[in-house]
């Protein structure tokens, strides 16, 4: 790639491309000017752009600006690919740190920056051989979180009665109780939508579907109109109500409808954002509040590992999935999300 960009420019027909810099580094001008010069028609550029998710190219893009500074600070040429200077390169992000899947990721974002399978080079596969060596992929045990203890501080009064109790608790209940009911990952839960069509109630459930915008991690027919159907919640206990996620969304919705500002199923309920539509980091900061501060209240430590986090992607960690917690005395509706949720439910 980038051949000819040995000196300061590059001259193409009656036009002068300039040569990369950090300064006027533009991601999406550097993928346009790639698939230009493999004679790619620009009618057809912006549809092989769309290939790949909108922070996958951000984050790919920040990383081609890394290169180009790192390459900058060495007085090294950006554009010529130098196998010496490529690994040199993935060596400082592990002299930093860096685990081994972001090396990954750096990899394939310079694939494409340079147009080479660089992962299928041998001494690239070696190299990531190595920082396997280096870095092992060990997941320390974590404290589990008791789910009897969150279930019960949802029946708590700081959440009942719903139609009264503060917007903050009411919202913390419906969240986690939707995301224990439907075992979905957190970015469709922000997803989401509070109308018609995307949010039918039943007599004996509710059905919730995300807005067309959204695309999932794989994106299919089945996996982009799969809706979310979550059950009144029954059962022999005499509390079952409470946690009943149909009867929460229900209030939910109600209590929300006058100072709704978006589409959004979920928002935010801080007085100077009211309104706004919850992120995706925001609800997984919910789901970590309410199961930290109901081992609190039941006068547990609060388990350290739920905690959100950020890789690739932005997601958090539950813990380990609870045991001997009697699930069997809860609703049947919840139990088919409690082994998702009780792993890591992803961003």
């Amino acid at each position: 790639m980038f051949s000819a960009l040995k000196t300061g420019s590059v001259t193409t027909g009656a036009l002068s491309v300039p040569r990369l810099t950090v300064a006027a580094f533009d991601g999406m001008a550097v993928e346009r000017r790639i698939l230009a010069e493999k004679g790619i028609p620009d009618e057809v550029i912006p549809t092989l752009i769309k290939a790949r998710k909108v922070v996958t190219s951000k984050h790919y893009h920040r990383i081609w600006r890394k290169y180009v500074a790192w390459c900058e600070a060495r007085r090294a040429p950006t554009e010529e690919f130098q196998l010496g200077r490529f690994l040199h390169f993935l060596q400082s992000g592990v002299s930093l740190g860096l685990k081994l899947g972001s090396i990954k990721v750096q990899i394939s974002a310079l694939s494409i920056f340079f147009q080479k399978e660089l992962a299928a080079l041998p001494e690239v596969q070696t190299f990531v051989k190595g920082v396997l060596h280096i870095q092992p992929p060990f997941v320390p045990p974590v404290a589990p979180w008791d789910l009897n203890v969150v279930l019960g501080f949802l029946k708590s009064h700081w959440f009942e009665p719903l139609k009264t109790v503060e917007l903050k608790y009411l919202t913390w209940k419906v969240v986690m109780l939707l995301a224990l009911a439907s075992a979905r990952h957190v970015s469709e839960l922000a997803a989401l939508s509070h109308k018609s069509p995307y949010l039918v109630f039943h007599m004996d459930r509710a059905e919730l579907r995300t807005r067309p915008q959204f695309l999932p991690k794989v994106v299919s027919s089945f996996h982009m109109n799969q809706p979310i159907v979550v059950p009144v919640a029954t059962g022999d206990l005499e509390d079952s109500e409470l946690l009943d996620v149909v009867r929460a969304l229900k209030i939910y919705v109600t209590r929300t409808a006058k100072v709704r500002k978006m589409e959004s199923l979920f928002i935010l309920y801080a007085s100077n954002k009211l309104g706004a539509p919850a992120s995706k980091q925001t609800i997984a900061r919910w789901i970590c509040n309410t199961i930290q501060q109901a081992h609190s209240a039941a006068g547990l430590p609060p388990p350290k590992s739920v905690k959100a986090h950020s890789t690739s992607k932005v997601g958090f960690f539950l813990g380990g999935c609870p045991r001997g917690l009697g699930i069997t005395t809860l609703p049947s509706s919840y139990l088919v999300g409690i082994k998702h949720i009780c792993k890591v439910l992803q961003v």
